[in-house]
């Protein structure tokens, strides 16, 4: 969470005027908060992991292989060739010896639709979540 704010910080501090309160501003209000909900200053200080909240996600919805998807997608994004190759077709064909396959692979990139599905699901308990705890009693 703070490294948000860290960033703002760098960023401001840079461009007198662009807004915003100093890190030595905001570094207490989120002590202040985030203490008494068990977070400790090492938490708060060390930012935030997209994998950790996909992570959380994954355990908790029905979504099925969530973070699997947002491995694999975070994989592309990042140009990992385990990601592209491992989302190739792959053909075998006995070659007429025993035990000997002629194996080809064909780049199929429409493979990666399949990882929508998840983030589908995802994004449909969020709106229910958020659907159960707007609700007025």
């Amino acid at each position: 969470m703070a490294k948000n704010y860290k960033d703002q910080n760098t960023a401001i501090t840079a461009h007198p005027g662009a807004g915003g309160a100093p890190w030595s501003e905001t570094l207490p209000k989120l002590l202040e908060i985030g203490q008494p909900l068990g977070c400790t200053v090492g938490q708060l200080q060390a930012g935030y992991s997209s994998t950790e909240a996909v992570s959380y996600a994954d355990r908790n919805s029905d979504a099925g292989y969530a973070l699997l998807a947002w491995r694999i997608c975070s994989g592309f994004a990042h140009g990992r060739p385990w990601a592209n190759i491992g989302m190739n077709e792959l053909k075998t064909t006995p070659r007429g010896t025993e035990g000997v396959l002629q194996a080809v692979m064909t780049s199929d990139h429409s493979r990666i639709l399949a990882m929508l599905l998840p983030a589908m699901i995802l994004v449909q308990d969020l709106l229910r979540l958020l659907a159960e705890r707007s609700a007025v009693s």
